[in-house]
């Protein structure tokens, strides 16, 4: 992976999906498979992985070739987003197995893993009793409850918030349950600036701006291992 000299005091959008540059973020770009195979170079911290709702595509073998070949580029830092969802998207034990498939490749590579998780938590919760993965995985735009929030946690989850907690009390509650140390916070495709997320945070965990910054690079280091760049 690659091993860059940290940047304090910088903001980490830690999962998104539009091409944003802002000298005060670090920004992690979450591609699905078939739009990163038209990019002509790796050139930012990128994740990479097939969309539950990609699922049922015909083209689904071929990328999973193509993901295990992407993957070991030092700038692709994790395998997703990835995961199961009930509401949409194919059957949910195809998306098991196609799930399962992506994780046996972070495995290979040793590189974290970043999940799309809707209705799904207690199914992606025995996946990793069974599966027993060595690299972390992560929770993006969590909207749990506190009970939720705490059994993946207890389970070794990371959990990532968008902005869904600063209108919904229930998430509002689990965040704040969650230890600083398994916390990330992300735009992913609903607001333009993290920065909004982590004024947020800081107003109802009742931290220093700073203070949190410092804390989710610490976190980023972990999850990642590398420094954000």
């Amino acid at each position: 992976m690659a091993n860059t000299k940290a940047m304090p005091n910088k903001y980490i959008d830690f999962h998104n999906h539009s091409d944003r540059f802002d000298s005060n973020t670090v920004s992690v770009r979450s591609f699905f498979v078939e739009e990163f195979l038209t990019q002509k170079e790796i050139g930012s911290l990128c994740t990479i992985g097939i969309h539950p709702w990609q699922s049922a595509d015909p083209n689904a073998n071929d990328w999973l070739v193509a993901i295990e070949h992407i993957s070991k580029h030092p700038n692709v830092i994790g395998i997703g987003e990835i995961g199961l969802d009930k509401i949409r998207g194919t059957d949910l034990q195809t998306q098991i197995e196609l799930f399962k498939k992506q994780v046996s490749i972070a495995e290979k590579v040793q590189k974290p893993v970043i999940i799309h998780c809707v209705r799904s938590f207690s199914e992606i919760q025995e996946l990793r009793k069974q599966l027993k993965p060595t690299t972390p995985w992560v929770i993006h735009n969590f909207m749990g409850n506190v009970q939720i929030a705490q059994s993946l946690v207890k389970q070794g989850f990371y959990l990532s918030f968008c902005i869904a907690f600063a209108i919904n009390p229930k998430v509002a509650e689990a965040l704040k349950a969650t230890p600083l140390s398994r916390i990330f916070f992300e735009t992913d495709d609903y607001i333009d600036n993290v920065e909004e997320v982590y004024l947020a945070a800081t107003a109802s965990l009742q931290m220093e701006l700073n203070e949190l910054k410092v804390q989710i690079e610490k976190n980023f280091e972990a999850f990642f291992g590398t420094t954000p760049q």
